[in-house]
């Protein structure tokens, strides 16, 4: 419910939140990291794919 309700007040959700805390002593674990890493290089990707067919002349 808190990440609607950030959402909807205008603030978007925040990807450190589900990235571990090594500082605070949470044990790294390279998952979620290596998910957003994939997961933007998808959404980079289709966006160059998206932009290299728009006509611009």
């Amino acid at each position: 419910m808190t990440e609607l309700h950030n959402v909807a007040r205008g603030l978007g959700p925040n990807p450190f939140h589900y990235i571990p805390n090594t500082v605070a002593g949470n044990p790294f674990d390279p998952g979620p990291a290596l998910v957003m890493i994939a997961l933007s290089a998808v959404l980079l990707g289709g966006g160059l794919l998206a932009l290299r067919r728009r006509d611009f002349g």
